[in-house]
């Protein structure tokens, strides 16, 4: 998965997710998600569609962005949510191999590297490259930094 990774963020130049996407044919949208969840994923007559909550900040709508990409990227034809509500089948395992693809899309090995002896902690270190503590500590677990 970490391969995987690297080779988008080479063949597209970027780790802008909402750019990924769009370069890749994946449409997203924003909307009123009143609360419910912050974004989903679904995958409609071979097109992937990302659908963000328009109350996120922008901060918050690139993590997810990344996240439901992590979706298209490795599980493009799972329809989580149905999965979730209609059958006995845990999501989990694909709700974390999804945010430890967000983990290396949005944090570069050597921005983690540079961090590495600051004497930050690791929510010092999050709240700076604006990730959630959780998605810098799979990348860290992943990294053995």
């Amino acid at each position: 998965m970490i391969d995987t990774v690297r080779k988008i963020v080479a063949k597209y130049k970027t780790r802008d997710p909402f750019e990924i996407a769009d370069a890749m044919g994946v449409v997203t949208i924003t909307e009123d998600l009143s609360g419910s969840t912050n974004g989903f994923y679904f995958y409609h007559n071979r097109s992937g569609v990302i659908c963000i909550d328009s109350k996120l900040s922008e901060e918050k709508s690139r993590v997810v962005c990344a996240h439901e990409l992590g979706h298209y990227v490795l599980h493009r034809e799972d329809n989580s949510v149905f999965l979730k509500g209609f059958t006995y089948y845990t999501t989990n395992k694909l709700e974390i191999q999804a945010n430890r693809f967000a983990a290396h899309l949005l944090i570069p090995d050597e921005v983690l590297l540079d961090y590495r002896d600051s004497g930050f902690c690791v929510s010092q270190i999050a709240a700076g490259l604006e990730v959630p503590k959780s998605i810098l500590e799979l990348k860290l677990a992943d990294c053995r930094i």
